[in-house]
């Protein structure tokens, strides 16, 4: 998935992202690396990602199963 920082664009490998989250109407992916800005909707998001390594927590967020510890 492509991601914009103020650095600039990069690629990252959807399953090394942490989750997706809206917040004032920009969509933006959690990394390792930090926060960047996405073109998907989290709507979009959830139709393309694998269901038994992501879920919606809610409206706002696309969690990573691995990511969540408790």
């Amino acid at each position: 998935i492509k991601g914009r920082n103020h650095q600039g664009d990069m690629l990252f490998q959807v399953a090394e992202c942490w989750y997706f989250v809206v917040s004032e109407r920009n969509y933006y992916l959690l990394h390792p690396k930090g926060r960047y800005q996405i073109a998907k909707s989290l709507n979009e998001l959830e139709t393309e990602l694998d269901p038994r390594q992501f879920f919606r927590a809610n409206r706002g967020v696309i969690l990573n199963r691995r990511a969540v510890q408790s």
